[in-house]
């Protein structure tokens, strides 16, 4: 089925003419030279023969001109009929604690030290490297939380915008609330198994939401809640308190808590996330050829040829009378 993939375009078709209108003509030049009978000339000058050949040669060439570009930016293409299948697959949106605290260099990765972001960049990588057909979507959270990206199948744009992630991007602390209602917000929508992996250190430090009053109404919106700490707190007894508020938080999402501090934690998350039951969907799509290359080299053959004719017309009696002996 041959369709335009942006029709919007042929509202530009009329441009010319009202330019040709509306735009005031370009002033003449001054005459120095007065002649008793130089106003009888200019009468016959400006009322030239609107309908000679040159006039109507010249206006086809730009109004052909014209609608090959059109239809070139109205992207024409050769659309197929869609097809419906059935599609086994997970909807998953990872909410990332993108705070200061994320830049702590206290977990392993393949025995090499690293932070706290670059260990859960791997997890992601792998996660999304593992299922092909889950659909992925990123939420940033620091002092705000951000919609980074819709839940999505472009998997090569959720990983490239994940490596692009720094921390400080949406502020300096942790409100893990807001991320959770944010969350609920995006995925409401879908009628597929709602599925949330909230990845941070554990520490609530701001936001307008509680967390537990977040985890709450995921609860009554059907969402689960996978807490994912991350950081090695042997040193720091005090972040125990904050590890068991993220495992309360998913366990009142009948959901589940992970700790992830070294490689051999991610690959007993990763194996854990396997279990998650997918969903069944009908996914539809159409494959469209494009068109648009044609008339747009029409028009770039048209105006190369139309004016390197003008030019050597011009230019070739010139020559010849320099050659001449």
């Amino acid at each position: 089925m041959f369709e335009f993939a942006w029709p919007w375009a042929w509202l530009l078709l009329p441009l010319p003419l009202l330019c040709y209108w509306l735009l005031p003509s370009a002033p003449r030049a001054t005459h120095y030279l007065q002649v008793p009978w130089l106003a009888n000339l200019q009468a016959l000058a400006q009322k030239p023969n609107k309908f000679s050949p040159a006039t109507l040669k010249r206006g086809l060439f730009y109004s052909l001109l014209w609608l090959c570009f059109l239809t070139a930016a109205a992207q024409p293409q050769l659309k197929q009929q869609p097809q419906t299948l059935p599609f086994s697959g997970r909807d998953l949106l990872l909410a990332i604690d993108l705070s200061s605290s994320m830049e702590i260099v206290d977990v392993e990765l393949e025995q090499t030290a690293v932070t706290r972001l670059a260990l859960v960049q791997q997890l992601i990588k792998q996660l999304i490297a593992q299922r092909p057909r889950d659909r992925f979507g990123l939420v940033f959270f620091a002092d705000q939380a951000f919609l980074y990206a819709p839940l999505t199948l472009e998997h090569h744009a959720v990983q490239r915008w994940l490596r692009e992630a720094q921390i400080g991007l949406a502020g300096e602390q942790t409100a893990i609330g807001d991320a959770i209602g944010l969350s609920i917000k995006t995925l409401r929508e879908f009628d597929s198994e709602k599925t949330l992996l909230l990845i941070s250190d554990g520490e609530n430090t701001t936001g307008v939401m509680a967390p537990q009053a977040a985890a709450q109404l995921a609860a009554l919106a059907g969402i689960k809640i996978y807490a994912i700490a991350v950081g090695n707190n042997a040193e720091q007894p005090a972040a125990n308190a904050h590890l068991a508020a993220l495992e309360q938080l998913a366990q009142s999402t009948q959901g589940q808590f992970f700790h992830l501090q070294d490689q051999t934690s991610l690959d007993h998350l990763l194996d854990a996330l396997e279990q998650l039951i997918p969903t069944s969907l009908n996914r539809s799509w159409y494959q469209a050829q494009p068109l648009y290359h044609w008339p747009l080299s029409l028009g770039l053959v048209l105006f190369i040829g139309f004016y390197s004719r003008r030019y050597w017309r011009h230019s070739w009696p010139i020559t010849r009378k320099r050659s001449a002996p």
